[in-house]
């Protein structure tokens, strides 16, 4: 894979690595895990959901 230009085991470092955006982030992920669901999200969901 190496040869392809495919790393193997590399790490892409893109955009601002501050701890402070860090947690501004992980804030804001945890307000929309938070939030609740769209109606139309959940309606679209239940069938899947219906399935499990």
């Amino acid at each position: 894979m190496a040869a392809t230009g495919i790393p193997l085991l590399g790490h892409i470092h893109v955009g601002d690595h501050r701890l402070a955006a860090h947690v501004q982030r992980r804030n804001q992920a945890a307000l929309i895990a938070a939030a609740p669901l769209d109606p139309g999200a959940k309606h679209a969901a239940q069938p899947i959901a219906d399935r499990w």
